[in-house]
């Protein structure tokens, strides 16, 4: 995600057991593919929407050997897109933002289940910085 887009959009498909098959995580804009090599999403592979759900940022950093910031930052809004995804499918979440996390579709087909969620910007009372702020700082002049 290196630009200032932040707003994404994720397709998240299930089979019909409500397993993930796999999921597609884009910037808004440009429909530029976020990257992370897969690895989450190869993690993910087959697990239920329970599983996905008690999923936790620490344990994936451990578990699939994140160890630079760029690949933190991209896990971690990776992660909670998948989990706002599911979350907003399955009505669970008192406390998630609706006004951020929205439903575009649900589509029930004979083999899958496909979920298509926005994640706009977040509210201005949180700063965010960008991921070209926070992967390539501005050089300081003396």
């Amino acid at each position: 995600m290196p630009c200032d887009e932040i707003s994404a959009t994720i397709t998240v498909v299930l089979d019909k057991e409500e397993r993930l098959r796999y999921y597609l995580f884009e910037k808004l804009t440009c429909g530029k593919i976020i990257p992370l090599s897969q690895t989450l999403q190869a993690h993910c592979k087959g697990m239920t929407i329970d599983a996905l759900a008690a999923l936790r940022l620490e344990e994936l950093v451990t578990a699939l050997g994140v160890e630079d910031e760029y690949s933190f930052f991209v896990l971690d809004k990776e992660l909670d897109a998948l989990q706002s995804a599911i979350a907003n499918y399955r009505g669970s979440d008192p406390s998630l933002d609706m006004d951020r996390y929205k439903i575009e579709s649900i589509e029930y087909g004979e083999e899958t289940i496909r979920i298509r969620q926005l994640i706009l910007e977040p509210k201005p009372a949180a700063s965010v910085d960008s991921c070209r702020v926070l992967y390539h700082p501005r050089k300081t002049t003396r």
